[in-house]
């Protein structure tokens, strides 16, 4: 195994919408009404991009290894090599999250993947209020994420920039102040305007579902294994 390669497993987006959604009810969340606004991508700077691979770890309940069986789940389970085919013939990695055998990458495996799924172009990480290790986690998937035709890796798919930042970007996050109640307020926007749906690995358009959250404040420390 690779020594550069960071011990750093990631969610599904499901998974990250989920958590979002649960927390935006919690009545135990540690930065209520986003006082301290600290927000960063999941992923660390600089994890899944040349030989600083993603480590994925396929250890939940799901036959392959992941949350859910492949058969059984829309998500699959992407970036899983060297398993069997479906009952109906199709690969257990296929699904929402991941269309191409190796994502479109390098067929070189490593471990229970390929490289083409563990390392991408860039990471466009993004961190705003000095973190630390405590934060809202921001994910930017264009799905299907687990794609050589993204910039980075899942949850970090594009780069995410503020509404008049240039060059412009299709994914927008603006921390704004509240005049109404205390605290601030997530601004998250879409422009599709601002998506180039060309593909320069595949020289063709190529149809995806682009997705902005964040989810609520975790320890930097804490472990996560794909769906």
């Amino acid at each position: 195994m690779n020594g550069a390669r960071r011990r750093t497993p990631i969610a599904a987006a499901l998974a990250w919408l989920l958590a979002f959604g649960a927390a935006a009810h919690a009545q135990s969340i540690r930065d209520a009404n986003v006082a301290a606004g600290r927000i960063r991508s999941d992923l660390p700077a600089g994890v899944g991009v040349g030989d600083h691979w993603l480590e994925i770890a396929y250890g939940q309940a799901g036959a392959e290894g992941c949350l859910w069986d492949s058969a059984a789940s829309f998500s699959a389970c992407p970036g899983r090599a060297g398993w069997p085919d479906r009952p109906d013939g199709t690969p257990v990695w296929a699904g929402v999250q991941q269309r191409s055998v190796a994502c479109g990458g390098s067929p070189t495996r490593v471990g229970d993947s390929w490289i083409g799924c563990l390392a991408y172009d860039q990471n466009p990480y993004v961190a705003l209020g000095n973190p630390g290790d405590a934060y809202w986690v921001l994910v930017a998937n264009d799905e299907p994420s687990f794609d050589q035709c993204n910039e980075g890796p899942p949850g970090s798919s594009h780069r995410v920039a503020g509404a008049s930042a240039q060059p412009r970007t299709m994914f927008k996050l603006d921390v704004l102040s509240n005049a109404t109640a205390p605290g601030r307020r997530l601004r998250f926007a879409i422009d599709l305007g601002d998506k180039d749906f060309f593909c320069a690995r595949t020289n063709r358009y190529e149809y995806s579902i682009p997705f902005l959250s964040a989810h609520r404040m975790r320890a930097a420390t804490t472990v996560r294994s794909v769906t």
